[in-house]
C-alpha cells in the first residue's frame, strides 16, 4: 500500500549518513539551479514551493525568497533531521494531492516526486492552482526513453518497482501540462552520476558496487 511505501521511504532515509547526504544533495541542487538560471530568476521576494521536498530537497540550497516545502513525511523528517529546523523554509506535512495553501507561488519545484504520488493528474492540477500567472514549474523525473521499458515497468511495477507506481516518457510529462509553454527539456543525469559511487559508499554505506548507468 501507499502508506507502507511511505514508511519504508522514511526508514530508507534514516539509514543514511545524514551529514554526507546533505553535502551531496546540496552539490546536486546547486548544479540544477545553475542549469535553470537562464529561465528562472530567484530574488528575495520570490515565492517558492517545493512539493515532495523530502528530508533534503531543493529548498535547502536556495538562500533567498519566501520558501515553503511540502511532504507527506514532513513531521517525521522534522523529528529526525535537526538541520531542517535550522533552515529557512516553512515545512508543511501534506500529501501532494491534499495541497491547499492560501498563497500562490512564482516557482514550484517538483523533483523526483510525481512518480511516487497516488494521482499524478490531481497533483498537476494542484500545482497549477498554486502557480502565479507567469510563474514556472520546474520538474525533474525519471523517464523512460524507450517504449519497451516504459511498457514493461508500467505493466509490472507492482512486482519489480512498487516504490514508483507511475512511469512516464518525456512526452507523457509534457501532456500533463496542456497550455503550458515548455522552456526546456534536458537530461540531468550528468549533474549527479559522476558522484554516484561516492554517494553509494559515503551516504548509503554500500561498498564494492559496480555501478552502471542503464538507459531505459
Amino acid at each position: 500500500t501507499w502508506q507502507k511505501i511511505q514508511d519504508e521511504e522514511l526508514q530508507y532515509h534514516l539509514r543514511k549518513n545524514s551529514k554526507q547526504h546533505l553535502e551531496f544533495k546540496l552539490e546536486y541542487w546547486n548544479n540544477i539551479l545553475r542549469e535553470i538560471q537562464p529561465y528562472v530568476s530567484i530574488e528575495s521576494e520570490t515565492h517558492i514551493l517545493e512539493v515532495g521536498c523530502g528530508c533534503c530537497g531543493m529548498l535547502m540550497a536556495i538562500k533567498k525568497g519566501v520558501l515553503v516545502g511540502v511532504d507527506p513525511l514532513m513531521n517525521q523528517y522534522l523529528e529526525n533531521f535537526s538541520y531542517l529546523a535550522d533552515a529557512g523554509p516553512k515545512w508543511i506535512n501534506f500529501a501532494a494531492e491534499q495541497l491547499d495553501l492560501p498563497e500562490s507561488f512564482n516557482i514550484i519545484f517538483c523533483i523526483n516526486a510525481l512518480d511516487h504520488v497516488l494521482d499524478p493528474e490531481k497533483v498537476v492540477k494542484k500545482l497549477d492552482q498554486h502557480l502565479m500567472p507567469g510563474g514556472h514549474i520546474v520538474m525533474a523525473l525519471n523517464c523512460h526513453n524507450t517504449d519497451f521499458f516504459y511498457s514493461y515497468y508500467h505493466a509490472y511495477h507492482r512486482r519489480i518497482d512498487p516504490y514508483h507506481p507511475h512511469h512516464f516518457r518525456p512526452a507523457d510529462v509534457v501532456a500533463l501540462f496542456p497550455g503550458y509553454r515548455v522552456r526546456k527539456i534536458a537530461d540531468i543525469d550528468h549533474l549527479f552520476i559522476s558522484r554516484e559511487r561516492d554517494y553509494q559508499s559515503k551516504v548509503l554505506g554500500r561498498s564494492g558496487i559496480n555501478w552502471k548507468k542503464a538507459i531505459a
